[in-house]
């Protein structure tokens, strides 16, 4: 069983995220565990942890949902 063991899920806020610049254009945009779930078949990855860097409740929705 293979686990990524330090995953974020996250709703870009461009107000909030103000800090993600240009030259970080691949994560200027929502990721959460409809986006990861490709990424995980396509490497034979069998789960992982969460880690929640918010606490907002649209972050505690998305930490549910790669339960």
């Amino acid at each position: 069983m293979i686990i990524d063991s330090h995953q974020y899920f996250w709703n870009y806020d461009p107000v909030r995220d103000a800090w993600i610049d240009t030259s970080m254009h691949a994560i200027r945009k929502d990721f959460l565990p409809k986006d990861f779930l490709p990424i995980i078949k396509a490497n034979t990855i069998d789960g992982c942890i969460a880690v929640q860097a918010d606490q907002s409740d649209r972050n505690r929705i998305s930490v549910a949902m790669c339960r």
